[in-house]
């Protein structure tokens, strides 16, 4: 992908369904932002259905949970690099623990970890939560 309306055109191919239920098991769906509040971003917000999943049970928490954000600079498309905004599990099973990263939004941009495209990131959570008449998870954005 060279620029943004390559990246829109690919979005617009999936638009995010109205229910979890309705969503395609290991499909990417973008989450609709409003382009016009983030000018100097050039960036599409996505999420799956087990993702959705996890967002409705951290919605269900009394907010005592830790988001976390990374880049991943090894998964890109050219110019275009992948962050995630998530949080982690741990787990007892067997006599073992794990921890696994559980990501809730995945987003391609153009800025990498830029203020701006981070706030773009937070804000897509945040206005998936809204358009699922979900209590926002982030107060801030």
């Amino acid at each position: 992908m060279d620029n943004y309306l390559d990246l829109l055109n690919w979005g617009s191919t999936r638009k995010l369904p109205a229910k979890r239920e309705e969503m395609a098991p290991h499909q990417l769906y973008v989450v609709p932002m409003d382009m016009s509040q983030h000018l100097n971003v050039q960036a599409v917000a996505l999420t799956a259905r087990t993702q959705v999943g996890w967002i409705e049970q951290l919605t269900k928490l009394p907010k005592l949970f830790v988001l976390h954000i990374d880049g991943k600079h090894k998964i890109h498309f050219g110019k275009w690099i992948m962050i995630t905004v998530g949080t982690h599990s741990i787990e007892f099973h067997n006599s073992k623990i794990s921890h696994s990263f559980r990501p809730l939004i995945y987003m391609f941009s153009k800025q990498h970890e830029s203020t701006d495209a981070i706030r773009f990131l937070l804000q897509a959570l945040n206005k998936y939560c809204a358009a699922r008449s979900y209590h926002r998870i982030l107060n801030a954005y």
